[in-house]
């Protein structure tokens, strides 16, 4: 049971190794896994979709850590808050934002 249902996910990983594209749709009747040869691009709306999707995450995961990483190097002389907001280019209400996000 243990192994039930991971058929999509080992096909993908798979994929992954191997340098292969493929993507999943789902029609309204069933779904469809579409590999692509090596050297393809064309990818479907679908896909299309996902890797934006994949990218922004991308994006903003890396300007995070590039404040966060910018953070620690100024901080290493003492600042007050006003002045790190400042340097970062954030808005006081940001800096009160609870981020859930992790």
């Amino acid at each position: 049971m243990e192994s039930f249902a991971t058929g999509l996910k080992r096909i993908k990983d798979a994929c992954d190794k191997a340098g292969c594209k493929v993507e999943f749709e789902t029609p309204d009747d069933g779904f469809v896994v579409v590999f692509y040869r090596h050297g393809t691009q064309k990818l479907s709306g679908t896909a299309q979709k996902t890797a934006q999707k994949e990218e922004t995450t991308a994006q903003k995961t890396a300007q995070k850590e590039e404040r966060i990483n910018a953070l620690l190097e100024y901080c290493k002389e003492p600042r007050d808050r006003d002045e790190m907001m400042k340097f970062l280019g954030i808005k006081r209400r940001t800096t009160f934002r609870s981020d859930n996000t992790g």
